[in-house]
């Protein structure tokens, strides 16, 4: 097998994965709770090849746990809090109710992997450098890259 073929097979084993994970899905009839999108999100970057974000998250091996297929389970596990975000608590890990809390925006932004930190902090320092940066902003880019 060649590299192309490789990609071929690997993109549509990712595809008989991701329709797997569709049809055992439960909603549960629960379409419109407020949790309804975060469950689904979830899912999308996790087990779907196509989710711009699966780099991040799928391919890297994070998962769902199987209690989770389910959306009763998942509120029920996690609750709801208004106004916060799913956050993992150590992002080499899958979402389950031992890895997962509700988060501020500025929480989530903090809670990174460590090369994503370093990535940022080059970022900043190359803004730093730069004649045509603003120097007002900095201050905020460094606190939400978590600095």
């Amino acid at each position: 097998m060649n590299l192309e073929d490789l990609i071929l097979l690997r993109d549509h084993l990712w595809r008989l994965r991701w329709e797997g994970i569709q049809h055992n899905r439960s909603d549960d009839g629960l379409r419109n709770h407020p949790l309804y999108q975060t469950w689904l999100n979830m899912f999308d970057i996790c087990y779907n090849p196509y989710s711009h974000n699966f780099p991040n998250y799928g391919a890297r091996g994070i998962h769902v746990c199987e209690r989770w297929l389910s959306i009763a389970n998942f509120i029920s596990d996690m609750g709801h809090i208004e106004g916060l975000y799913i956050d993992r608590k150590d992002n080499n890990l899958g979402y389950s109710s031992e890895n997962c809390r509700w988060a501020t925006a500025t929480q989530q932004a903090r809670n990174k992997r460590p090369e994503e930190k370093v990535l940022a902090r080059k970022r900043l320092e190359k803004m730093m450098k730069s004649p045509h940066t603003r120097n007002d902003h900095l201050p905020v880019y460094a606190f939400s890259c978590g600095m």
